[in-house]
């Protein structure tokens, strides 16, 4: 309801299948939390199924690949070997997309995705 803007004040984001809510007036997040039968959720133990559910980078990009004005690639540290290694543009994308490269975000443009960099 909140993304076909039906509550006045609420607001919906879509993200990688995730629906955000924003609260007008208020923080959303503040709000208490249950699960889909009705029972209150403790907020420590959400905490906890976060941290268990954490994806950890993999990746970390170096720098990229220019072509005249065309970015033919990245160079990346595999976190866990050390190893230097060639991406191509979609193989970022596709790894960003799925949380193992350290400080990249993937935003969708139409039919375009566009990398974004994250400070930690």
């Amino acid at each position: 309801m909140a993304l076909a803007k039906m509550i006045s004040n609420c607001t919906a984001q879509s993200y990688k299948d995730v629906v955000t809510l924003k609260g007008k007036g208020f923080f959303v997040s503040k709000l208490p939390k249950y699960d889909k039968y009705g029972h209150l959720i403790d907020a420590s133990q959400e905490k906890a199924k976060q941290v268990q559910n954490k994806i950890e980078p993999e990746y970390a990009l170096m720098y990229k690949v220019m072509n005249s004005k065309l970015n033919t690639g990245f160079y990346a540290l595999h976190l866990k070997t050390g190893n230097k290694v060639f991406l191509t543009r979609e193989e970022v994308i596709q790894l960003a997309t799925a949380g193992k490269i350290q400080d990249v975000r993937t935003n969708r443009s139409k039919d375009k995705f566009i990398l974004r960099g994250t400070k930690t």
